[in-house]
C-alpha cells in the first residue's frame, strides 16, 4: 500500500476534478477512470477511496493517515472498501462476485460516511456480471462510491458507461514522462524506446526498465536494421524471435510501425504529443512509402488473432514453429521496403 502514498503528476487534472466535485456535494455515485495500461488508475481508485474513508475529511487529495479509517484503509481491512476482481487464476469478472458486492452495497456503512467498491478491471466483467452491475448503478442503495478501473471501456456495455461519469487518464508529455523516470531508476538511460514501446505510460515503461527491457528493445532493433541493410536473413531473426517473449516483440513491432505512420503523415511533433516518439527515425524510415506502412499496418492486425492463440514464452520447439510462419511473414516484407512485389506509388 505504500505506493498510494505518491501522487502521480499526470494526475493533477483528474485530481482537480474530482476534488471540486467533492468539495461541491457533486461527487457521482459512480466514475469510471479509464486509460491507457501503466498510467496508475488503479492507484488514483484507491488514493480517492483512501481519501473518502478518512475521518477528518480533509480537502486537499491527502487522507491524514493516522486516523482509523486511514489505518484500515492501508491495511487492507477496512469494512466499508471493497476490492472487485478476478479470482485467481482466472480472467473474468463472476456475476456472483458482483450480486455479492450488491447484497453488501444495500448495507449501510460500518465505520465511514459511504461504502466504496473498486471494480478492476471492469472490462473483464462476463456479460452477466454487467448486467448484475447495471441495477446497482440504476439505483444506488443510499451512500456509495463506485470506482470502475479499465484500459477498454468500449469493452463495457454502453448501459454501463452511461451510467458512469467518466474521468479519463492520459499519458503525459514525453518530458514529463522521462524527469518522472530518470528519479527512480537513475540507472537506465534509454526511456524514449521504452516509453515508446509502453504508449507513453511512465508505469509501464518503468516496469519494462525494472525487467531489463531496454537491451532487448535495442536487439529488436538492430534485427531489423539488419534486414532492411540485407545483411541479416529474415529467416533466421524469426526463428530467434519465435523463441522469445511475442508480447514484447510483437507491442515493439507494432509501436514502431505505428511511430513511423504518425511522424510520416502529421510530422508529430514528439515533445507536444504522449508518446515516447521523441527517438529520430530509423536509418531505413525515409526510404518508406506511406501505403506500404499502411498495408502493413494492415498485415500485423491481421496477424493479432492468430499469435493470441500461441503462448506468450514458447515452452518448446513445437511452439517455436507454429509462430514462425507468421514471423517469416512480419519479417520478410522489411528486406524489400515493405513493399509487394509489382506495386507503385499511386
Amino acid at each position: 500500500m505504500d505506493e498510494v502514498k505518491e501522487f502521480l503528476p499526470w494526475h493533477d487534472s483528474a485530481w482537480k476534478a474530482v476534488l471540486a466535485a467533492r468539495a461541491g456535494g457533486r461527487l457521482p455515485h459512480a466514475l469510471l477512470l479509464h486509460g491507457p495500461k501503466g498510467l496508475g488508475k488503479g492507484r488514483f481508485a484507491r488514493q480517492l477511496a483512501a481519501l473518502c474513508l478518512c475521518e477528518p475529511a480533509p480537502a486537499g487529495p491527502a487522507p491524514c493517515g493516522a486516523c482509523r479509517g486511514c489505518r484500515l484503509a492501508t491495511a487492507g481491512t477496512h469494512p466499508d472498501l471493497h476490492v472487485i476482481q478476478p479470482e485467481e487464476g482466472k480472467v473474468a469478472l463472476s456475476i456472483d462476485q458482483i450480486r455479492e458486492l450488491s447484497g453488501d452495497l444495500v448495507l449501510l456503512p460500518h465505520l465511514a460516511s459511504l461504502k466504496i467498491a473498486i471494480i478492476r478491471p471492469a472490462e473483464s466483467m462476463t456479460p452477466s456480471a454487467a448486467n448484475a452491475l447495471l441495477k446497482t448503478l440504476e439505483e444506488p442503495a443510499g451512500a456509495t462510491l463506485l470506482l470502475l478501473v479499465s484500459a477498454r471501456p468500449s469493452a463495457l456495455p454502453p448501459t454501463v458507461r452511461s451510467r458512469c461519469q467518466v474521468v479519463r487518464f492520459r499519458p503525459p508529455p514525453a518530458a514529463l514522462a522521462r524527469a518522472w523516470l530518470a528519479e527512480r531508476r537513475e540507472q537506465e538511460r534509454a526511456w524514449d524506446p521504452l516509453l515508446e514501446l509502453a504508449g507513453g505510460a511512465p508505469l509501464a515503461a518503468l516496469a519494462l526498465s525494472e525487467s531489463g527491457a531496454a537491451a532487448h528493445v535495442a536487439e529488436l532493433e538492430r534485427d531489423l536494421q539488419g534486414i532492411v541493410d540485407a545483411k541479416a536473413d529474415p529467416l533466421a531473426v524469426a526463428t530467434q524471435w519465435a523463441g522469445e517473449d511475442r508480447e514484447l516483440w510483437w507491442s515493439w513491432l507494432q509501436t514502431r510501425v505505428s511511430a513511423l505512420i504518425r511522424q510520416k503523415t502529421l510530422r508529430e511533433n514528439p515533445e507536444a504529443g504522449h508518446s515516447g516518439a521523441a527517438r529520430a527515425l530509423p536509418n531505413y524510415a525515409g526510404n518508406l512509402k506511406l501505403t506500404a506502412l499502411l498495408d502493413y499496418w494492415d498485415t500485423l492486425l491481421r496477424a493479432r488473432p492468430a499469435l493470441e492463440t500461441m503462448p506468450a514464452a514458447p515452452a518448446n520447439e513445437q511452439e517455436r514453429r507454429r509462430i514462425e510462419p507468421i514471423l517469416d511473414a512480419l519479417l520478410i516484407p522489411w528486406a524489400h521496403g515493405l513493399e509487394r512485389p509489382g506495386r507503385t506509388e499511386s
